[in-house]
């Protein structure tokens, strides 16, 4: 992930985040069981910048393109178009191809309604 501090506290501008004082998507993710890791090298936030720029940039002129004005015809253009295209052109095949989901015990919804209500107030 980026350093954006939606995801990370970083005590001094350009250090290190600091891994123990956790924002809202932090705990969440943490409760969700998914490690975060932040990324340092200009590559992997080259990544992050890349495909947020896709998804800010890009999608919307694919949704007006389209002539899509619901969130229903949205979502079916994301599942049954965008996505399946977006994946055949950059998804890679894992090194090992076992499943790397693990079960959670918690409630989900409660955890991701917390990070939702936190990071857009």
């Amino acid at each position: 992930m980026d350093r954006g501090s939606h995801y990370w506290n970083t005590p001094e501008a350009g250090g290190k985040v600091d891994k123990e004082n956790l924002t809202q998507v932090g705990r969440a993710m943490q409760q969700l069981g998914i490690e975060m890791i932040p990324a340092y090298s200009p590559e992997a936030r080259g990544r992050s910048e890349r495909m947020f720029g896709t998804l800010q940039n890009r999608l919307p002129q694919e949704l007006q393109s389209q002539g899509i004005t619901t969130m229903d015809e949205a979502n079916r253009f994301l599942k049954e178009v965008f996505l399946p295209d977006h994946n055949s052109r950059f998804s890679k095949t894992p090194i090992d191809e076992a499943s790397a989901f693990v079960t959670f015990a918690g409630d989900v919804r409660n955890t991701l309604e917390s990070v939702r209500y936190s990071v857009y107030e």
